[in-house]
């Protein structure tokens, strides 16, 4: 009868390819969580700049932000600026009525006193509303 066990040398090789295929599989998955994490992270971000933009939108952008609608440590934080494009200075461009102006609302996402990020929207505002 022929003996059918597993010489040394093949027992090793399939213990490499093992560890190897194991190795790759617990890269494969400490990537997917790190991109997964980083994805939630920046979901967050856009998500309490569109609620800070969406708020200053309706109420103003001098109206203070609620701070209990914020984690700890956030900050939402709005100004406005006059919006001066190139075409605008031409004199054969469109004149706008003297009571709307062109502004940038800056909506300012702040952690910790730091500059997370900022959304600029363009948008005409009735001189009262300034």
């Amino acid at each position: 009868m022929l003996n059918k066990s597993f010489t040394l040398i093949e027992v090793i090789i399939a213990t490499v390819i093992l560890s190897m295929a194991s190795l790759i599989a617990v890269q494969i998955l400490s990537r997917s969580a790190q991109l997964s994490f980083e994805a939630e992270s920046t979901w967050g971000t856009s998500h309490l700049l569109s609620l800070g933009a969406e708020y200053h939108l309706l109420w103003g952008a001098e109206a203070e932000f609620p701070q209990e609608l914020l984690p700890q440590g956030i900050a939402i934080e709005c100004h406005t600026t006059e919006y001066v494009d190139d075409s605008m200075l031409e004199e054969d461009s469109l004149e706008l009525n003297s009571t709307w102006q062109a502004m940038n609302i800056h909506v300012e996402l702040w952690r910790d006193g730091e500059l997370i990020d900022e959304l600029v929207i363009t948008k005409l505002l009735r001189e009262q509303d300034l």
